[in-house]
């Protein structure tokens, strides 16, 4: 029979007993997030198992002896102080160690993951390519990358701030997650670039999902009291057509993006006759950056004719640049670049600047000619853009209605309230507005009438055949008609012969600008050329048949 010594010596060894076996099923998972300090580990459970041993041999002799004094009540106390010690050892080891997981993981996620949209990163991306290969290749199959670059997103910084353009970025991930499947990667590579990998998706499928993603962003965005408008351009490389390793296939998307920018289409697949034009494409990046921080361009101007005096009453300045390695660049292929890299604003108000020294030098000349200028959608996106032009105004003394700005419609149709806004500021000052490129766009007569623009210019895709294509006549004959019921002056672009000028004169348009008129030349060429043409005019007869109307 046991007396209440033994019970109470009984039940501390125990107790100890216990903690010790407790704390050695956590054995497995503290060596495991410790392979580095596994032995040293190992020699403390080994200890702990030595010490369950020494516990378990004490209870045998507590249990087996018939006297038990305050010594053995006092070792058995002492057991169990082992035990509750070596458990919260353990424990302690234990949430220090869940700790450091929960950092690690936290900063294995973080050094993975974009900030500020959550989604995986450059880093993260190559991993999810190279597994995309992977799967590929036991598959027999194909992968598609799909690089994303969002237009105008420069503009919303621009103008409402980076807090703005966060918040946009924001909305626009959970869009372009809705598009693409569970299997699928999304990631944010740069401040507006996202890239998407598609795992066994072929040509049609990525087609698919390229379409339904420009459907997405093409809508518009809601943010407080603003709606954006932003659109998107995205560049297609499959594996292993187009590359077999992320670096290649990210390299030959993104030249397929840029080219769907340059030709202002929503995609473009990624083809290798593309790579001469991509090589050359840095080098022209670096050039073109070069020449607007040392403003290496020049102006030539083209005149527009009135048709009905002969008289030149205004000219377009135009941009021209000659790089020293790259010789004669088209405008066609460097603007889009200087657009791309965010640099068009700061190169327009120069173009704008030396086209208002030029107006001012033909007037102190005694010639008073109108120059206009060409403005870009950046501008218009921009609500400092009309105080930059009162500020050029006011510094070289010139009187507003000596320039005209030129809008294209597309321009205007990217953010509709924000450049009628503008545009209504900018007629308020003085200046001429002029609807560059008409018939190309997509706007309506309604948002038309309302511009306040005096002038439109019908795009040269138009006039260049009437003589040849009737419905080209028409639609020319008819937009002459309808522009003329709106109040408008109309300006013919691209006339290249006698015919088409005393074709469109009978129609009643009011200016043509052309080569048939005059190419664009250098200032001091068409002062002497306006000078003679102003001075010397005679009429002109033709023959010619025209499509009856």
């Amino acid at each position: 029979m046991y007396t209440g010594s033994h019970l109470i010596a009984i039940i501390l060894t125990l107790s100890g007993i216990y903690l010790l076996a407790n704390s050695f099923v956590h054995r497995k998972f503290l060596c495991d997030q410790h392979q580095s300090r596994s032995t040293g580990w190992c020699v403390l459970f080994a200890l702990i198992a030595f010490f369950i041993i020494g516990y378990t041999t004490y209870l045998y002799f507590v249990l087996s002896t018939t006297e038990i004094g305050i010594y053995h009540i006092l070792a058995a106390s002492i057991f169990l102080g082992g035990g509750v010690f070596v458990r919260l050892v353990i424990h302690m080891s234990q949430g220090t160690v869940s700790d450091v997981i929960q950092i690690a993981e936290k900063d294995r996620h973080n050094a993975l993951h974009d900030a500020l949209t959550g989604l995986p990163n450059r880093t993260l991306l190559y991993e999810r390519i190279e597994q995309a290969i992977l799967h590929a290749k036991r598959q027999l199959n194909t992968a598609t990358i799909i690089l994303i670059d969002l237009d105008r997103f420069k503009d919303v910084n621009d103008t409402l701030g980076h807090t703005m353009g966060d918040r946009l970025l924001k909305q626009v991930t959970p869009r372009i997650k809705n598009c693409i499947r569970e299997v699928d990667t999304i990631a944010r590579i740069g401040g507006d670039e996202f890239v998407v990998v598609l795992p066994g998706a072929s040509r049609h499928d990525a087609i698919r999902i390229v379409k339904t993603i420009h459907q997405q962003i093409d809508k518009s965005f809601k943010i407080d009291d603003h709606v954006l408008n932003i659109g998107s351009s995205m560049g297609v490389a499959i594996y292993p057509y187009h590359g077999e390793d992320p670096q290649s296939l990210l390299q030959h998307a993104d030249i397929a993006m840029y080219k769907a920018k340059r030709n202002a289409t929503d995609y473009e697949i990624y083809n290798v006759s593309d790579d001469e034009y991509s090589v050359n494409r840095l080098e022209l990046v670096n050039s073109v950056r070069e020449a607007v921080r040392e403003k290496s361009f020049n102006l030539v101007y083209q005149p527009k004719m009135n048709l009905q005096s002969g008289k030149v009453t205004s000219v377009e300045a135009l941009l021209r640049w000659q790089d020293i390695q790259l010789g004669p660049v088209s405008p066609d292929e460097f603007i889009p670049v200087i657009e791309h890299i965010g640099l068009i604003k700061e190169l327009t108000i120069w173009v704008i600047t030396q086209a208002m020294l030029q107006q001012r030098a033909w007037h102190q000349q005694g010639l008073d000619i109108k120059i206009a200028v060409n403005v870009s959608a950046n501008n218009l996106s921009d609500a400092q853009f009309p105080k930059d032009i009162q500020q050029l105004l006011d510094d070289i003394d010139i009187a507003p209605e000596n320039i005209i700005l030129e809008i294209t419609e597309s321009s205007m149709m990217q953010n509709p309230e924000h450049a009628m806004k503008l545009l209504t500021e900018l007629s308020a000052m003085g200046l001429t507005l002029s609807i560059d490129d008409f018939g190309t766009g997509y706007s309506s007569l309604a948002y038309l009438k309302n511009l306040p623009a005096s002038e439109v210019k019908i795009d040269k895709s138009f006039i260049s055949d009437i003589m040849q294509n009737e419905n080209d006549a028409v639609i020319v004959y008819a937009t002459i008609s309808l522009l003329h019921n709106l109040g408008f002056n109309i300006v013919a672009e691209g006339v290249e012969t006698e015919e088409i000028l005393d074709c469109i004169g009978m129609w009643g348009c009011d200016q043509a600008q052309g080569f048939f008129v005059c190419k664009p030349q250098s200032a001091s060429n068409i002062y002497n050329f306006i000078l003679i043409q102003n001075g010397n005019i005679t009429q002109r007869r033709s023959n010619v048949s025209y499509l009856s109307l």
